[in-house]
C-alpha cells in the first residue's frame, strides 16, 4: 500500500520541499500509515525524487547549454538553477540535487569548451584562408610594379603565419608549402611580366629556361636588370607552378612580340606612304 501510494504521486509533488522539515512535502502523507507500508512509501518517493531530479537537471542542463555556448556563463545560469532547485531543502537531499548537478555541469561545460576550442580553430583557420586569397593580388601587384623587395616580403610574411597554423594544428603539416608556392608563383608572375618588358627574342625565350629550370640555366643570356626582377622569386618555382608560370611566358612574349609587329608594320606603312607622296 505504502508503494503504490507513492508511485501515484505527480513528479511535482516530490520536488516541493516542507520549509519546517526540509524533507519532499509528500513525505506527510504518511500519516496514518503503518511502520511497514511508512517505510515503503518513504524509500519510493525518496528513489522517485532522485529519478526526478537527474531528469529535469539533465533538461535544464541541455537548454543552457543550447543558449549559452560560454562554459562560464553557462555555469553561472547552471548554478543559480540549481540554488533555486535546492531552495528549504535540508542537507541530505540538497546534497543529492548538488552531486547530480555537478557531475552534469562538469561534463557539459567540457563539451560546451570543446564546442568552443573548435569553432575557434576553424574561424582561425578561415580567417587565415581569406587573408592569403587577399594577399593573393596584392603580391602581384606590387610585383608587377617593381617593389621586389617589398613582394618578398609579403610572401615571406604570409609563409610564416602559415608556419604557425600547423604549430597550432589548424592545418595539416606541409600546408607552409603550398603557401609558398601559391602566394610565391603569384610574385614571381608579377615579376615575368616586369622582366618581359622590351626583351628581344633571344631573352624572351632564356627567360622560359631560366623559369622552367627553376633558375639553373639561362640566366646568363638574361640582362642584369631582368636577373634583378626575377632572382629573388625564383625559389619560390617549384613542380606545381613551373607550367602555369611557363604559359604565363608564352601568352605575355606573345602579346608583346604582336605589339611590336603590329608597330612595325605601321612604321612601315607611314614610311611607304611617305614616299608615294
Amino acid at each position: 500500500f505504502g508503494a503504490e501510494t507513492a508511485q501515484s504521486l505527480s513528479s511535482e509533488d516530490l520536488k516541493v520541499f516542507d520549509p519546517t522539515t526540509g524533507k519532499p512535502e509528500a513525505l506527510s502523507s504518511m500519516d496514518g500509515m503503518g511502520d511497514i507500508a511508512s517505510a515503503a512509501f518513504e524509500q519510493v518517493v525518496e528513489r522517485r525524487f532522485v529519478d526526478s531530479v537527474d531528469k529535469d537537471i539533465r533538461l535544464k542542463s541541455a537548454e543552457l547549454a543550447s543558449k549559452y555556448e560560454d562554459p562560464i556563463q553557462y555555469q553561472n545560469m547552471f548554478e543559480a538553477y540549481l540554488g533555486s532547485m535546492s531552495k528549504g531543502a535540508d542537507d541530505r537531499f540538497k546534497n543529492v540535487i548538488m552531486d547530480s548537478g555537478s557531475y552534469i555541469m562538469g561534463s557539459t561545460k567540457i563539451q560546451l569548451a570543446d564546442a568552443a576550442r573548435t569553432k575557434a580553430r576553424a574561424a582561425a583557420a578561415q580567417s587565415i584562408e581569406i587573408t592569403n586569397n587577399e594577399y593573393s593580388e596584392k603580391i602581384y601587384d606590387t610585383a608587377s610594379s617593381g617593389q621586389t623587395g617589398s613582394a618578398v616580403a609579403l610572401v615571406e610574411e604570409r609563409i610564416t603565419a602559415a608556419k604557425e597554423a600547423v604549430q597550432a594544428k589548424l592545418y595539416n603539416p606541409g600546408y607552409e608549402d603550398k603557401v609558398r608556392s601559391s602566394l610565391g608563383a603569384q610574385a614571381m608572375s608579377g615579376a615575368i611580366e616586369v622582366a618581359l618588358q622590351g626583351a628581344t627574342p633571344l631573352e624572351q625565350a632564356s627567360i622560359k629556361v631560366y623559369i622552367g629550370s627553376q633558375g639553373k640555366a639561362g640566366g646568363d643570356l638574361l640582362t642584369q636588370e631582368q636577373l634583378n626582377v626575377l632572382q629573388p622569386f625564383i625559389g619560390y618555382v617549384d613542380r606545381s607552378n613551373t607550367g602555369p608560370l611557363l604559359a604565363q611566358t608564352n601568352v605575355v612574349s606573345s602579346n608583346l612580340n604582336a605589339v611590336t609587329a603590329a608597330r612595325v608594320a605601321e612604321e612601315k606603312a607611314k614610311y611607304e606612304a611617305s614616299k608615294a607622296r
